[in-house]
């Protein structure tokens, strides 16, 4: 697999990282790069292979999937149902008389995640 910086990739264990620089000269780990969820910074061979000389969960395996974030305001009822809306402004003009609560919802997911 072929590294490129300004990319984000997937681990053997599913996590995402992207990849931040490459060094030019010999370094040992040249590829530096930081996972997405904590921004932690790891260091990898240019070859995706972690700082660990035997297997890692943290080899880089392929470039990742696509990914989108999506933002819903959601209306709550005391009968268990919700209806989601694109924005908080449209929540409340579609809200019934009986909403107990209105909640942002963020979440991020990634292209064939969950099929």
């Amino acid at each position: 697999m072929n590294i490129e910086a300004g990319k984000t990739y997937e681990a053997k264990n599913g996590e995402h990282f992207f990849i931040e620089f490459i060094s030019k000269s010999k370094a040992l780990y040249p590829v530096i790069g930081y996972r997405i969820e904590d921004k932690v910074q790891l260091k990898w061979e240019t070859d995706g292979t972690f700082i660990i000389y035997d297997t890692s969960e943290y080899d880089l395996i392929r470039e990742a999937k696509t990914s989108m974030t999506i933002i819903r305001w959601v209306n709550f009822y005391a009968d268990g149902t919700s209806h989601n809306h694109t924005s908080k402004s449209l929540a409340d003009a579609y809200a019934g008389k009986d909403r107990i609560a209105c909640k942002e919802i963020t979440f991020t997911y990634y292209e064939g995640e969950g099929l």
